[in-house]
């Protein structure tokens, strides 16, 4: 990330189920491709919005899994 983005109030989803979800998986922000970030903000939306509850861990990992690259 650049310090220009943040200085014109660019920022990412950083509340508890993101920091915790990059903390489980070891990963950095820089780590996630804009599509990454779009779908755990998605998932954030569907739980809070529609389902009005709380992101769940379970929850994520039972409709997403992590590949990687090897």
């Amino acid at each position: 990330m650049f310090k220009s983005f943040y200085e014109k109030g660019f920022e990412l989803p950083a509340g508890a189920f993101f920091c915790g979800l990059l903390h489980f998986y070891g990963l950095e922000v820089t780590h996630l491709k804009p599509n990454s970030i779009a779908q755990i903000a998605i998932f954030i939306h569907l739980c809070e919005g529609y389902f009005g509850i709380a992101p769940h861990f379970n929850f994520w990992r039972a409709l997403y899994r992590l590949k990687g690259l090897l």
